[in-house]
């Protein structure tokens, strides 16, 4: 697979370059890293849960237990495939190689010629003012019509998280009225609050 770092925004607020591109194997704990810090506020490496996340991502208020693991996604960044399935990883431009480490990511899933699926949408939380994650939503989409030639892209949010869902609003995100009920493959998770369920939205292109 092609890896090359592509340039695809600069930030709001610091005017630095972000760089994208496919995850490695290197990546999986980075991302496991931020991925739960951004969505449970879970600690760092001594996973202290006194440690909160200031993210407005952040859903340890409704769920308990982390998004995922090492080795839930282990096995999606080992069997990415082009055509099929990505994680898509984003680093500030400047410093060495060595100094760079995932600030951003998200997975885009192929489900047939004309739908594919986003998932895990993270921004790390510091971070989350700068416009990232709008910047790499439109990348995502951008590869998924312009590679795949898909033509609607959905998700699925957590249905009471009205700020983030209002953010997804704001992207062109519609719900379809469809909703599923609270589940997570990758790790025992708990809601805190009854008949929390999946919301999907979806986008239509041209």
């Amino acid at each position: 697979m092609n890896n090359n770092n592509i340039v695809i925004g600069i930030t709001k607020k610091s005017n630095r370059q972000l760089c994208c591109r496919a995850a490695e194997i290197k990546d999986v704990d980075a991302l496991v890293d931020l991925i739960n810090f951004a969505y449970r506020g879970t600690g760092r490496e001594d996973n202290d849960k006194s440690v909160q996340s200031k993210g407005w991502t952040n859903e340890s208020h409704y769920i308990s237990g982390k998004r995922l693991t090492h080795d839930s996604l282990k096995p999606r960044v080992e069997q990415q495939n082009p055509a099929r399935a990505l994680t898509f990883v984003v680093e500030f431009a400047d410093g060495n190689d060595a100094e760079r480490k995932p600030i951003a990511s998200i997975g885009v899933v192929r489900d047939d010629d004309v739908n594919a699926h986003l998932e895990a949408l993270s921004v790390e939380p510091m971070y989350q003012s700068e416009g990232i994650g709008g910047i790499l939503m439109a990348y995502a989409e951008e590869y998924i019509v312009k590679q795949w030639g898909c033509r609607v892209i959905s998700m699925c949010a957590v249905s009471i998280r009205n700020e983030l869902l209002s953010w997804y609003y704001r992207l062109g995100y519609k719900p379809t009225g469809v909703y599923v009920p609270f589940h997570n493959d990758d790790h025992e998770s708990r809601p805190f609050v009854q008949d929390i369920k999946f919301e999907q939205l979806s986008k239509s292109f041209n």
